[in-house]
């Protein structure tokens, strides 16, 4: 059992976790709380397996946003934090659009929610949310699946 270090760790999957904490939260400033949380409690965990350590953070990730979700975060704007970002603003339709598919996410039901945020967001393989969900990867697949018809239905696509 191959171990990594925490500055491995960190540098491998940093972006990944601050992105899919992103997705999560819709805010820059929590997405940047919920990474520095997970990588505090993998710091001071047990060490981890290099092959399963992105799906560990990301679930890690997902129980700390749920928790604070229960502590009732509000939904703030997803409007860029930083003047220094130079991208090009998105258009208003883009940015409704991006609003109203967050929202129709945050009411999917858990269990088809959970895998559609761990393959769309975190960049995870049907293998490694099978792993860390507990399922097979067929399941997994067919959650996805249904994820994105229930999502398709809500936003009438």
């Amino acid at each position: 059992m191959e171990t990594t270090s925490f500055h491995e760790l960190y540098q491998a999957h940093a972006r990944d976790v601050y992105r899919y904490a992103l997705a999560l939260s819709g805010n820059p400033a929590d997405a940047e709380d919920i990474m520095m949380n997970v990588f505090f409690r993998a710091w001071t965990g047990e060490p981890l397996r290099r092959q399963a350590a992105k799906a560990y953070l990301l679930t890690i990730a997902r129980n700390i946003f749920r928790d604070g979700r229960r502590k009732s975060w509000r939904e703030q704007s997803l409007a860029p934090a930083h003047d220094e970002l130079h991208a090009q603003p998105p258009r208003q339709d883009t940015q409704l659009e991006l609003r109203e598919t967050l929202r129709a996410m945050r009411d999917l039901p858990d269990l088809y929610r959970a895998p559609l945020e761990m393959w769309a967001a975190g960049g995870l393989t049907y293998q490694e949310i099978a792993s860390e969900l507990r399922a097979t990867v067929v399941v997994v697949k067919m959650r996805i699946h249904r994820a994105r018809q229930m999502l398709a239905q809500k936003l009438g696509r």
